[in-house]
């Protein structure tokens, strides 16, 4: 049982520490000086489903 336990207890961790880094990411507002320098006519050219400055239109 002690074999199994800790490598779960290590992908758990990882697990919870990459769902914790992202959900601090969607709240970390956009500087101001980043948008000014994204053009939006280009802005469909990442195609990343995770952008929340496409929405913003």
């Amino acid at each position: 049982m002690d074999n199994i336990l800790v490598p779960v207890l290590v992908i758990g961790s990882l697990v919870f520490m990459y769902i914790l880094s992202y959900m601090l990411n969607k709240k970390t507002p956009i500087p101001e000086e980043c948008l000014e320098a994204v053009d939006r006519t280009k802005c469909e050219s990442c195609h990343s489903f995770t952008c929340t400055y496409k929405g913003e239109e």
